[in-house]
């Protein structure tokens, strides 16, 4: 039995326009090097093709593979680039079976079994259940493949949906992505992230507990919060370091800071393995997860950077988005970050449901009041599985010619905004969003301290390119 799994062609360029596309994240496929490893476990012969790095086209690694299966990842901006890997695999291969995974197939798993190039979506959790569809196939069980838990399939021209797989609540006993089967040094943040390339991503925990209306964490993992335990966190961060060796971590939950006592425990294995001078790492995580003892943690063991999703400056709209946290909060925890010596990013969203233009504005000027050294400005995009799609669709007809219209970026692409709250417009949206962003980073605090961060001629050409790109991208986006 031999498995491809494809990571399709990501169009990053028409997804955030072509300015942040050329300089943006290419991020590993984690998830399918999840998927990898667990199919190398069971013995099952596995490759890993990723088009956003591959020189090969997909119809040679297919030719040279010669699977049986091929697995398709599928985020919502990949359906049409998924699709058409399925479609060449179909064409390529006749007899191999097509499973799609990931986010989208699990929301809206009848987008791509009514394709009839498509088999099987597996929706949630995929580690066991594409075993299960390898050893059906292998065995010849097709009977058995109809009927696995956790997947989708069209029979007799209908959408046939099992019941779902229950999530794995012992996470220790996942494996360890299969990082071997990738040119992992490859991998790149975007340059105001990007200190010391190259890059590796740890994932400590899985899930979300809180029910923000524009996330998908509640309908895809149910709410659920699986966090590993420390040993076996620490375990794989010794094995990247040994076999990787990166020069900057992401630590890529949810909110990292769900635990105080969790949080301070990891910040000293870390720092007692000596990690705190040898490899930076950053975090993401709630304004009103933090306080003063745990920043100070993070910094004396090695982390440099803390994102916080503040996403507005108006009350009334943290309530709207149900975030759960209150302005006052986002003022303090930025504050407590800034004096434990952290560089501080804070994502917000312009254009939420029942945003006034003065909303708008003043969530630009909160932003510029509170000493961030980074901002990421996004539009309100309703996703499937968000409640903010439901939101969408009773404010007007959600009608989709092209699921790469759902862009938070989409100030920087030449289509009209997909969703635009009442009383807005796109255009006056995607100005707010590229003045946003454009308005903050060139500012002389901000410029000096990029300019601070440099110790290296490739770190000044990577922040040079990050701020000319920002410049074309709002001058002359499209």
């Amino acid at each position: 039995m031999r498995v491809l799994l494809v990571n399709p062609d990501y169009e990053i360029e028409r997804y955030m326009g072509r300015h942040f596309g050329r300089m943006g994240w290419v991020m590993p496929p984690m998830g399918l090097l999840y998927l990898a490893a667990q199919l190398e476990r069971e013995g099952i012969e596995v490759e890993v093709y990723d088009a956003q790095i591959e020189e090969r086209p997909l119809a040679a690694a297919l030719n040279e593979a010669r699977p049986e299966i091929v697995g398709i990842t599928c985020a919502t901006a990949l359906v049409g680039s998924t699709l058409a890997a399925a479609r060449l695999v179909r064409q390529t291969l006749p007899a191999s079976t097509v499973v799609v995974g990931g986010v989208h197939p699990t929301v809206r798993p009848d987008d791509l079994v009514g394709s009839p190039d498509v088999d099987i979506a597996v929706r949630g959790e995929g580690l066991k259940t594409i075993v299960k569809i390898c050893r059906a196939l292998e065995s010849g069980a097709d009977n058995e493949l109809g009927t696995i838990a956790g997947t989708s399939h069209r029979l007799d021209g209908e959408l046939v949906s099992n019941p779902p797989r229950p999530l794995e609540p012992d996470v220790d006993s996942f494996p360890f992505p299969a990082r071997h089967l990738l040119p992992m040094e490859v991998y790149r943040m975007s340059p105001d992230l990007s200190i010391r390339p190259p890059m590796d991503i740890v994932f400590g925990a899985y899930g979300c507990p809180y029910d923000c209306v524009f996330c998908a964490a509640q309908t895809v993992m149910g709410g659920s919060f699986r966090a590993r335990s420390l040993d076996n966190i620490m375990a794989e961060i010794d094995q990247v370091v040994r076999e990787q060796r990166p020069r900057t971590l992401l630590m890529g939950d949810d909110n990292f800071v769900l635990s105080k006592e969790r949080t301070l425990d990891f910040c000293d294995r870390y720092a007692a393995r000596g990690y705190h001078q040898t490899l930076p790492w950053q975090i993401a995580t709630r304004v009103d997860s933090v306080d003063g003892e745990t920043l100070q943690a993070l910094k004396k063991a090695g982390c440099y950077l803390v994102s916080f999703g503040i996403e507005s400056g108006v009350g009334r709209l943290l309530d709207t988005v149900e975030k759960g946290t209150v302005v006052g909060q986002a003022e303090n925890a930025v504050r407590l970050a800034k004096e434990a010596g952290l560089y501080v990013r804070a994502t917000f969203i312009l254009g939420l449901p029942g945003e006034t233009v003065e909303d708008s504005e003043a969530t630009i000027r909160f932003s510029r009041r509170l000493p961030l050294d980074q901002v990421r400005f996004a539009l309100a995009t309703p996703f499937p599985g968000t409640e903010l799609w439901e939101i969408a669709k009773a404010e007007g007809s959600v009608e989709i010619d092209d699921w790469m219209q759902l862009s938070s970026m989409g100030g920087y692409r030449e289509e009209e905004l997909f969703y635009v709250p009442r009383g807005r417009t796109s255009d006056e949206l995607k100005r707010l969003q590229r003045r946003a962003n454009f308005g903050f980073y060139f500012r002389p605090r901000i410029m000096a301290g990029f300019a601070g961060r440099i110790r290296s001629f490739d770190e000044l050409g990577e922040i040079a390119r990050g701020a000319w790109g920002l410049v074309k991208a709002t001058i002359a986006p499209y």
